[in-house]
């Protein structure tokens, strides 16, 4: 569970904001003496926040909960899950205000707040939850139920509910992560480890700035001023679609052919870029992280294409060119319903001016959720883990080494990895606790075994020490970490030593050392 505790600046702007939008909101004074602000905001950025106030009650100071639609997994979750959580048992609250206040009434302190908050919400969340591979399972519901309970401020129509229309209650397994990896954050899925998704807003690039690019960027509809190319050799690939062309498809179908006819992703590394949230990029990115099954699945693709087809007759050439796509006229309609389900919430922020103020990426990994709810099953996930990778290294001609941890079984995330990776999987660290690991050699073509591994590892781990026992072990094809007293080492470390124990030293190298490896003669100690 994600805690919001942000503090200091942010939060403060965030009431500033919120009173100049004549939003709802209540102050409340614990027995504790400690006073907080509950902001309930209404379309078409909906939220509930809790945030302490300090000196007196006078400067807003610290995030201590957070709600809003990207957390609970759709606007229409969001609703549903808002009312399992402060509606009670018998009678309905109409007013949200009146329901969040006689909640947290009953709490003595801001922290207890917090606790009570936290604890409806993985209530919430577990009515219809399935700790089945870690992921949270929603039960399936009618697109056309109205929810009515009244989240907004009476000055801010629409006043009653956040109904967009679409099938976000279901099933499905949640793969889409956003990530920070210290340059940024960015948007990635559980079964597309080597494809990331950044945003990339402002002035688009020119076609000269994006072929200088590093190897592996994907560019989306509108990051690049230019026609579109396909760089297979410098390995650069700007999907856009000029405005007013007739010679290009739409980016999601240039997507398809990317994956289908040019490229197999798992290979290396690939970065999209992308700077808008409109459904041609939508359907682009979620061909991009999907694209494992795509390319195996047969009865994916005739269900997800009539979409992505008249999805894309509609960006190039407008809403009167619709029999371009050639669907019959019942494939045709139903299609033209299901795009409108998915374009509802961006036409519902650009109505109330807010398109450019949203965070994309978290906007993306919504809509991405809606077209899953839209395209899968749920017996499609039921051999999916949910992995979570801590770190990844490439030892030679493309061969990887990944660390993570799981739920599931050492077996079966070996399994997972095989498929997202193909045959550039070589070895497998897997985290037992927090300072445990096994480590296990996949790819037995490899120009050294696993003993070279065990060799640097020891040379590099605080943890081990001369004539101790406490020492990375194990056969040629797997082994362990230090079993006393565990590892010393963090999983990027443990990657990074893995890594240089499996290429040809160079004389530097070894005189470098040299000193090290004399701490684990007998007698000598850290």
């Amino acid at each position: 569970m994600i805690l919001a505790r942000e503090t200091g600046l942010g939060p403060a702007l965030r009431v500033v904001r919120h009173f100049a939008e004549r939003q709802r909101f209540f102050q409340i004074k614990f027995p504790s003496g400690e006073r907080a602000l509950v902001l309930i905001a209404g379309m078409p950025v909906p939220s509930v926040e809790l945030v302490r106030l300090t000196l007196g009650g006078i400067l807003p100071w610290q995030t201590v909960w957070e709600y809003s639609p990207m957390r609970a997994g759709g606007f229409g979750d969001y609703l549903r899950k808002l009312k399992a959580m402060f509606s009670p048992p018998t009678g309905e609250f109409n007013d949200s205000l009146l329901a969040i206040r006689e909640a947290l009434s009953q709490c003595q302190s801001i922290e207890e707040a917090r606790a009570l908050l936290l604890q409806r919400e993985r209530l919430a969340d577990g009515l219809n939850h399935d700790p089945v591979g870690g992921f949270a399972k929603r039960e399936p519901r009618s697109p056309a139920i109205n929810e009515d309970w009244d989240l907004g401020p009476e000055s801010s129509p629409p006043r009653h509910g956040f109904s967009t229309g679409e099938t976000s209650s279901s099933a499905i397994s949640d793969r889409y992560r956003i990530g920070d990896s210290g340059r940024g954050k960015f948007l990635s899925c559980v079964e597309a480890p080597t494809v990331i998704v950044q945003a990339r807003r402002g002035v688009p690039l020119s076609a000269k700035q994006a072929r200088s690019y590093p190897a592996g960027a994907v560019f989306l509809d509108g990051v690049v001023d230019g026609e579109p190319f396909a760089d297979s050799r410098r390995e650069l690939y700007n999907l856009g679609h000029p405005e007013g062309s007739i010679h290009t498809l739409a980016t999601c179908e240039q997507a398809v052919l990317l994956i289908r006819k040019l490229r197999d992703l798992r290979t290396r590394n690939w970065t999209v870029f992308v700077n808008d949230g409109d459904l041609d990029s939508v359907f682009a990115v979620w061909v991009l992280l999907n694209h494992l099954r795509l390319a195996e699945n047969t009865e994916l693709r005739s269900r997800v294409m009539p979409l992505l087809r008249l999805e894309g007759v509609l960006d190039a050439h407008g809403p009167e060119a619709q029999y371009l796509s050639a669907l019959p006229s019942d494939l045709l309609h139903s299609s033209l319903t299901f795009l409108k389900q998915l374009r509802k919430p961006e036409m519902v922020f650009k109505g109330y001016g807010r398109w450019s103020e949203m965070d994309l990426l978290e906007y993306l990994a919504d809509r991405l959720r809606a077209v899953d709810e839209l395209v899968y099953a749920p017996e499609d996930f039921e051999n999916l883990y949910d992995i979570v990778e801590l770190a990844r290294g490439e030892i030679t001609n493309g061969a990887v080494v990944v660390a993570c941890r799981s739920d599931a079984g050492m077996n079966e995330v070996e399994r997972q990895l095989q498929w997202v990776y193909g045959e550039r999987l070589s070895i497998v660290i897997f985290q037992n606790t927090l300072t445990t690991y096994s480590v296990r050699q996949v790819n037995r073509n490899l120009p050294a075994l696993l003993e070279r591994a065990y060799e640097r590892l020891n040379l590099l781990d605080p943890a081990v020490r001369g004539g101790s026992k406490n020492r990375w072990s194990g056969s040629e094809g797997s082994g362990l970490s230090p079993r006393n007293e565990g590892t010393g080492l963090n999983a990027n470390q443990i990657v990074e030593a893995v890594r240089e124990a499996f290429r040809e030293p160079a004389i530097s190298d070894i005189a470098l050392e040299i000193p090290r490896a004399g701490r684990l003669l007998p007698g000598t100690h850290n």
